[in-house]
């Protein structure tokens, strides 16, 4: 703690780029560009010398989930567009600005939203014309901005890429750093601080941690009626300066390693960054090995001599695990834990009877750990890769799960007795009909539904061998639009479920759902959280916080 202030004034004593124009709508805008990495890349570690045994067991792979299905064939993708010329913009935006001019000078939060609104459906009515199609996604970024809406603003960033040759990221943390107070919105401030970790996580990733402290650091007031989201924010620059600080010393100390190969510090300070941060056990196994520190040092040791039957194996993986407890830190618990349950899946196929079942349970609390933020579970982290979907139009992505058409996508995780699931989604077209949201209750299952009935119907309902509403409510076609970001609370308890949609409680339901059926809503005869939708849609999250006992991962067991 002692390094962060420092290092957040050192962020702040360096000043937003100041080098383009202050606002999207001037007509000199131009996207920004990524600045040079803040951090050189890490470089190689020394080959270990002929004396020091052959790594094993550190391939680390992924924790093993169920065979996906047969990937897709690639499809070429296509060619993006150059930015227009300076000249051509200037001509859309003066003709845009004309035909705005009513809603551009109401300069508050809800008209802002208004016209963001209004800029992205013409945006879709003007794919013939790139121009203006750029013009009006570069208004969309400043009007969302202006509105408090980070979120709407990282997306047209997004839709921006995918047609033009423009760099996302850049776009995504110039939005943010303009943000800055104003992210404070109440109705906004939990999604803006979401997005903001979430564009300072991959910039961790790329070891730009002093903008991603610059984020952070800048969305910091979205924090202030929310101990809850300050909690998490501070934890996050606390995890961003330990990485620079780590990043820092692996430099150093590679250095130091070149005249002094077996130094016990700085092979430490090599082999934890290599292992914990860029999760290369191969290469840094061999410095915990030489390291000062007792317990990594024995562990490395261990692995290093190259085992080979199934139970020196997993004794390998037993000796990470009880190391990963006596971590301190978090990413070093993560790190570790996921390291034993990646050694123990090599050999589960060849176990039984009760220590299957206790290495199965450690493989799961692996994998919850490492999905697991301050909100909650991450069902998308844990078990996105094997949601199970009965039609062809569902799709896994880093943004999220989306649906092209229609169907049902089982997610499968059996949630405990009593949960909140958050989940966020965005209708992708004005056609179609429900988004459902698949909910075990503790004896049944029910699905609430939003927009069901041509977009009026909302409620918990069942489904066996036909709809049937349990509770009903109808609001105004438009209340879900298309290309709008909606958060759904869940809340399960004993006796009772309710949902709410952006904070306003729509349903509730008083049953511990006995009787309450849903077709097609179990994984291997368990039932699991999951969607039902007849519209094309987009979940970008998907958090459960267990209230009342632990769920758990369904296996495939095929």
């Amino acid at each position: 703690m002692k390094f962060l202030f420092p290092f957040i004034l050192l962020i702040l004593a360096h000043p937003a780029r100041a080098d383009r124009a202050r606002n999207i709508f001037d007509d000199d805008w131009t996207p920004p560009k990524t600045a040079p990495a803040q951090h050189p890349a890490p470089a190689k570690p020394p080959t270990p010398t002929p004396n020091d045994p052959p790594p094993n067991l550190t391939t680390n792979p992924p924790i093993p989930t169920p065979k996906d299905p047969t990937p897709a064939p690639a499809i070429a993708q296509p060619t993006r567009l150059p930015i227009p010329t300076p000249a051509a913009q200037a001509a859309v935006r003066k003709l845009m600005k004309e035909l705005f001019a009513a809603q551009l000078a109401d300069r508050t939060i809800p008209a802002r939203r208004k016209l963001t609104a209004a800029l992205l459906a013409q945006v879709e009515k003007s794919k013939d014309a790139p121009t203006d199609q750029f013009v009006l996604l570069a208004a969309v970024i400043d009007s969302a901005i202006e509105s408090a809406d980070l979120s709407a603003a990282f997306r047209a960033a997004d839709k921006m890429s995918e047609s033009f040759d423009v760099d996302p990221i850049a776009l995504k943390i110039d939005a943010a750093l303009k943000l800055g107070p104003k992210s404070s919105v109440p109705d906004k401030a939990a999604e803006n601080v979401s997005a903001a970790i979430d564009l300072a996580d991959q910039l961790a990733q790329a070891e730009e941690f002093i903008t991603a402290v610059k984020i952070c650091t800048a969305i910091q007031p979205a924090t202030t009626a929310s101990p809850a989201l300050r909690t998490q924010m501070q934890q996050h620059l606390r995890d961003f300066t330990a990485a620079r600080e780590a990043a820092d010393n692996y430099s150093r100390d590679l250095a130091k390693l070149k005249d002094s190969p077996n130094d016990p510090a700085a092979n430490l300070s090599v082999g934890r960054y290599l292992c914990f941060v860029k999760n290369d056990w191969p290469a840094g196994l061999p410095m915990l090995a030489k390291s000062a520190d007792p317990l990594l040092k024995s562990r490395a040791d261990f692995e290093l001599t190259h085992p080979t039957t199934t139970e020196e194996i997993t004794h390998v993986a037993d000796t990470w695990w009880v190391a990963a407890e006596k971590q301190t830190d978090t990413l070093s618990k993560i790190a570790i834990t996921s390291h034993a349950a990646a050694i123990y899946s090599s050999v589960i196929d060849q176990l039984a009877g009760l220590r299957k079942l206790q290495i199965l349970q450690r493989i799961e609390e692996a994998a919850k750990t490492a999905a697991t933020t301050a909100n909650g579970i991450d069902l998308l982290k844990l078990v996105g890769k094997r949601f199970k979907p009965d039609k062809n139009y569902w799709s896994i992505s880093p943004t999220g799960l989306k649906c092209v058409k229609h169907g049902v996508a089982l997610l499968p995780y059996a949630p405990p007795e009593e949960y909140d699931l958050h989940v966020t989604f965005e209708r992708l077209e004005s056609t179609g009909d429900s988004i459902g949201i698949i909910s075990p209750l503790p004896h049944g299952t029910v699905t609430w539904i939003a927009g069901g009935w041509g977009n009026v119907v909302f409620g918990f309902g069942t489904h066996h061998g036909g709809w049937g509403t349990v509770t009903k409510r109808e609001l105004p076609a438009d209340t879900i639009r298309k290309n709008v970001r909606y958060t759904c609370l869940i809340k399960v308890r004993k006796t009772q479920a309710t949902a709410a949609l952006d904070g306003k409680l729509l349903s509730e339901f008083a049953s511990d759902g006995t009787g309450c059926k849903v077709d097609d809503a179990q994984f291997n005869g368990k039932s699991v959280l999951g969607f039902a939708v007849n519209t094309p849609v987009e979940f970008s999250e998907v958090t459960l916080t267990e209230i009342t006992g632990l769920g758990h991962i369904v296996t495939d067991q095929k």
